[in-house]
């Protein structure tokens, strides 16, 4: 089936900082990763910033994926 709207996309591997977190707090919680991160040894990295949705019932949990490189 075509659609113009649907795209794939290579995600390059990596390392990832990963927080679980609600939909409620979602902003709070990529505040913290910059936080984190510069408390860290670690750097941003260039790459896709990612979410991933783990329930879609009450408040949505999510997993958020920050690029890291050493």
């Amino acid at each position: 089936m075509n659609d113009d709207k649907v795209q794939v996309k290579n995600v390059p591997g990596g390392y990832y900082a990963v927080m679980t977190t609600q939909l409620s707090e979602i902003v709070d919680a990529w505040q913290r990763f910059m936080k984190w991160l510069g408390m860290s040894k670690y750097e941003l990295e260039n790459d896709q910033w990612m979410e991933e949705h783990l329930s879609l019932e009450g408040d949505i949990r999510i997993d958020l994926y920050l690029p890291i490189k050493e």
